[in-house]
């Protein structure tokens, strides 16, 4: 099984929610560090995407700043993707808290069954 390295978008300035979306409180934790740890279980390596400073209470996080500034959600999967190490990337975002060990799993099988032909 290949390895595949996870990439979680938290860099944008959620205008239309009113404050970083991130951050709000979910299951009794921060909503990034929720995504965060359900990622960690189930990736070799997260490469979190955002602000170091705003993010640094992920204490074992990989916190990558853009490297494009302000460039929107493309420059943070660039930014991620540069980072990786790794053929394989899963990229979400800092929003998405119901995505499941079943989703990881079916992901990852899809990997296997159908490796990239050379």
């Amino acid at each position: 099984m290949p390895n595949i390295n996870a990439i979680l978008l938290a860099g944008g300035q959620s205008r239309r929610f009113g404050s970083d979306k991130a951050l709000i409180s979910f299951a009794g934790m921060k909503l990034i560090e929720y995504i965060y740890r359900n990622l960690d279980q189930n990736f070799k390596k997260v490469i979190v995407v955002g602000s170091k400073t705003e993010y640094s209470f992920l204490k074992d996080a990989e916190i990558r700043e853009d490297i494009f500034q302000n460039k929107g959600p493309l420059a943070g999967i660039y930014t991620g993707l540069y980072f990786s190490k790794s053929r394989y990337n899963f990229i979400c975002g800092c929003d998405m808290p119901f995505l499941n060990n079943q989703y990881f799993s079916f992901l990852k099988e899809e990997i296997r069954i159908h490796p990239k032909k050379k």
